[in-house]
């Protein structure tokens, strides 16, 4: 199995969706405040759609400081 980071997004299937937008252009513009992955995953997903159309790059879903076990998992998969 490919562990998912920046690096191995090439290695990826070419059937597979990635971002087609530079990741480090990024800004924050939403906080996830306590749980609701489920909500936060559609989110992104609409969010990662506008990016890669080239809109709404300031609005990068970032997560509370005080969720460190989320923190910690998007940290090990560049943010990914």
């Amino acid at each position: 199995m490919t562990i998912l980071t920046g690096e191995t997004l090439a290695r990826l299937n070419a059937d597979l969706a990635i971002p087609r937008y530079d990741r480090r252009q990024v800004t924050t513009g939403i906080v996830h405040i306590g749980v609701g992955g489920f909500h936060r995953s559609h989110q992104a997903m609409s969010i990662d759609t506008l990016m890669n159309r080239g809109a709404a790059m300031d609005w990068g879903i970032g997560v509370q400081p005080s969720n460190t076990a989320m923190r910690d998992v998007l940290a090990a998969q560049d943010g990914l």
